[in-house]
């Protein structure tokens, strides 16, 4: 405003001089010439003033607009020329409001929903530079999962904007992120840092243009365990019935066919049996491990520790005393939240494997102590033992340290597996310990208030 002032000023000016100078070249009378040159020293003299003023004018204006509050435009009675101004900057003010709080209300949403997910989810641009993510995609592709939930505001903030190899440079999480001219969505499964992870890649569009990236992450690293150990477990099953029956069919078709002699009919009937009793124990023992896999409806009851393992010695007393085997039990009364079928399957199990593997005149010694909230059941046995390199699998299913003896002592390779998982459904711990051909030690830890 202040130029255009100035400038429309300037070109009258000109134009009056230009005038003047014209008039000043055509007239001979001194008079006229003095009045001229008079006019345009008052024409200077007005330039000059009209320019003070303008600016001083043009100055006041602008500082009175310029204390305009313009979160609150009708609060201020600068002009009443530019009311309807203030007031329509005063609406566009509120419905810019109203849309900045919604939002932060969805983007509060937003992120509330995707912070308790279970799956990991990363907004990326085109150019795969992070735009949002969340802590379980943090946890899934940096290996590591923290406890202090603060950190993790902090460290998606510094993520926002960064390429997204710098979470992960897995060679295959790279290949996943790639799309094809005529794809808009990749799945595939992945390990990362020893986890499985199924990884769903999506464009995000609008309007027919692409716009970013979604990657969703799953860990489904239990499942694919599981799945790895039903394969396996279905092989061994086939496996281990496969032998026994093998045995019952062959001597049965001996016997069948009349090629047994008399004198031996005996001896394989006697086999036949053994084996059917091997087969009909590794039958229950599968039995057993599929309702513990299945069932989760279990009661728990509150039980006395100590005498629950001295029934359940009791009971393997007779086969002990067979071989001379020797029983104790120490300890106390300890009482526990357990479920008392399973209970006693873990300590029959372990009792039993004690005398099976045992040396004749051997013992047994069983413990019960209380340790913080803990109730630790130990027993130990003078058996075979347990070579050190094997015992970090004595817990898996069909495992046997020396299967020739395990055949022969009627073992399917299945009793520890179930004392692991039953000892798992109370939240408790089992630890192995053992010399071989000295001393074998299995220690277990119950919690009191098992829930």
């Amino acid at each position: 405003m202040k130029r255009l002032i100035f400038l429309t000023n300037l070109i009258l000016c000109a134009i009056l001089i230009a005038a003047s100078v014209f008039w000043i070249n055509f007239s001979e009378n001194i008079a006229d010439i003095l009045r001229i040159i008079t006019g345009l020293l008052m024409l200077g003299f007005y330039f000059a003033v009209i320019n003070k003023a303008t600016d001083f004018i043009i100055e006041r204006i602008t500082r009175d607009i310029e204390k305009i509050d313009l979160q609150c435009p009708q609060e201020c009675n600068v002009y009443d020329e530019l009311s309807p101004v203030l007031v329509k900057m005063q609406k566009i003010n509120a419905a810019t409001e109203i849309k900045i709080a919604n939002l932060k209300k969805r983007k509060k949403h937003f992120e509330t929903i995707t912070a308790n997910m279970h799956e990991g989810l990363i907004i990326l641009d085109l150019d795969y530079r992070i735009l949002s993510c969340n802590k379980t995609a943090i946890d899934i592709l940096s290996g590591e999962s923290s406890k202090r939930e603060e950190n993790y505001e902090e460290e998606i903030q510094n993520l926002t904007g960064k390429h997204i190899l710098v979470l992960c440079r897995d060679e295959k999480f790279r290949k996943g992120l790639k799309f094809t001219d005529d794809a808009k969505k990749v799945e595939s499964v992945i390990e990362i840092r020893g986890r499985t992870v199924q990884m769903f890649t999506g464009l995000i569009t609008s309007k027919s243009q692409k716009t970013g990236i979604a990657v969703l992450l799953m860990d489904i690293t239990e499942q694919a365990d599981r799945e790895k150990l039903r394969r396996e477990f279905s092989a061994n099953v086939s496996h281990e019935l496969k032998t026994p029956l093998a045995v019952i069919s062959g001597y049965s078709e001996i016997m069948a066919n009349g090629i047994a002699k008399p004198e031996d009919v005996k001896d394989f009937s006697s086999k036949i049996y053994t084996e059917s009793q091997h087969l009909l124990n590794l039958i229950n023992d599968i039995i057993q491990l599929s309702n513990l896999d299945e069932n989760s409806d279990f009661s728990f009851e509150k039980v006395d520790l100590y005498e629950f393992a001295q029934n359940a010695l009791k009971q393997i007393s007779e086969r002990a005393e067979e071989r001379g085997i020797a029983c104790e039990i120490k300890g106390e009364s300890i009482e526990i939240n357990a479920i008392p079928r399973l209970l006693d399957v873990i300590l029959q199990n372990l009792l039993v494997n004690a005398v099976k593997y045992n040396r004749d005149g051997g013992k047994i010694k069983v413990k019960i102590k209380l340790s913080e909230e803990k109730a630790i059941l130990s027993v130990t046995d003078t058996g075979i033992g347990i070579p050190l390199s094997m015992q970090h699998r004595v817990f898996e299913r069909f495992f046997r340290v020396d299967s020739a003896r395990s055949q022969r002592q009627n073992g399917t390779g299945l009793g520890l597996s179930i004392v692991k998982h039953a000892v798992q459904i109370h939240k408790g711990t089992i630890k192995l310990s053992s010399i071989e051909g000295k001393w074998t030690k299995i220690v277990v830890e119950f919690l009191r208030q098992t829930i």
